[in-house]
């Protein structure tokens, strides 16, 4: 599982026990963990370059031994990112309405399977990969993807299919072209009609 960073919990308890795992020094975080290691051993710290101790360097701390020859933290580190995860998705699950007995079957639109709806037009498999993904984007900030839900909506979602078949565009295209030409000004509609009549005299 790729890094997961850390969630925000009011109760303090609780944010350790989510956020962090236990080692010989006490409970830290996986980041807490990886800069620890990636400090220098003794050794290191006296094979190091440079021709005279430096105040930077005489202050620099080590090492612990216990990271030196720590084999578990791999293993402990995504037991947490595994916790956090599923914290998320209980968070999701809170926000969202009660379902109704009678369960919902779909087409997934992310797995092409047959399936009890979910959220967001997906199957739960599909639901929580994608909100992995767009965790993990928000926190590298760098999201620029939004999941649309037709299923309100389904004649319009035909109709965007149709036009996209016709105009030789995918859907995802289709979509981004319908919604530039909505958000034109009138003199920029005006001067597209002026240039395709003047195309087709």
């Amino acid at each position: 599982m790729e890094p997961i960073g850390p969630v925000k919990i009011d109760d303090l308890n609780k944010w350790v026990e989510i956020n962090t795992f236990e080692c010989p020094i006490g409970r830290i975080t996986p980041e807490a963990c990886e800069e620890l290691r990636k400090r220098l051993t003794a050794k290191e710290w006296m094979n190091n370059p440079g021709k005279s101790f430096t105040a930077e360097k005489k202050n620099q701390p080590l090492k612990f031994d216990c990271c030196v020859n720590c084999k578990d933290y791999e293993k402990l580190t995504q037991e947490v990112y595994q916790k956090r995860l599923e914290f998320i998705k209980k968070q999701e699950e809170e926000k969202m309405p009660q379902k109704k007995k009678n369960e919902k079957i779909i087409i997934c639109p992310m797995c092409g399977e047959k399936r009890p709806y979910y959220a967001r037009g997906l199957c739960r498999s599909c639901y929580d990969k994608l909100l992995y993904k767009i965790h993990k984007d928000q926190q590298n900030g760098n999201s620029t993807k939004v999941l649309v839900d037709f299923s309100f909506m389904p004649e319009l979602f035909e109709t965007l299919k149709k036009r996209a078949k016709e105009e030789l565009r995918t859907l995802n295209m289709q979509i981004l072209w319908e919604l530039k030409n909505l958000l034109k000004t009138e003199q920029e509609v005006k001067n597209d009609r002026e240039r395709e009549s003047s195309s087709n005299p």
